[in-house]
């Protein structure tokens, strides 16, 4: 698609902005959502561990560490709420990721039967699901197919 765009005389910005960015903006919101969870868990921990950010910054990872401290006196919602607000936070950004990476399969799978024949050439529910469903099973572990 971009030798096409080129040989019709279109500049760089315009290839970018019209032929790559559509085609990667939905693969791309769907890493940045999986990758935040990452990213939050990663601060986190290393806050945990002394390598973060410095108290008194207010971190997660900080107020586990020093909430860890209090557990054996019996205060152990000093560490249990700054820990579940994390988790639940990561759990929401993966959650959306999936999200995205279900909508953008199926309007991949749309976009690919569109020239098939028969009874895939309809874009019903039923038969995107079962191309999805097919695509998943030809899956291997690893993710390739």
């Amino acid at each position: 698609y971009v030798q096409a765009a080129r040989l019709t005389g279109n500049t760089d910005i315009r290839i970018v902005l019209t032929t790559i960015l559509p085609n990667i903006l939905p693969i791309m919101m769907v890493q940045m959502s999986l990758t935040m969870g990452y990213a939050i868990l990663n601060a986190a921990g290393l806050s945990f561990i002394g390598l973060g950010v410095r108290p008194p910054t207010p971190e997660w990872g900080i107020m586990v560490a020093e909430g860890a401290n209090f557990i054996q006196s019996g205060e152990w919602w000093i560490a249990l709420f700054p820990g579940a607000a994390l988790m639940l936070a990561v759990f929401c950004f993966n959650l959306l990721g999936d999200g995205l990476r279900d909508i953008v399969e199926t309007r991949l799978a749309e976009v690919m039967c569109a020239d098939l024949p028969g009874p895939y050439s309809h874009h019903g529910p039923e038969n995107v699901a079962t191309i999805i469903e097919r695509a998943e099973l030809r899956r291997g572990a690893d993710g390739t197919y």
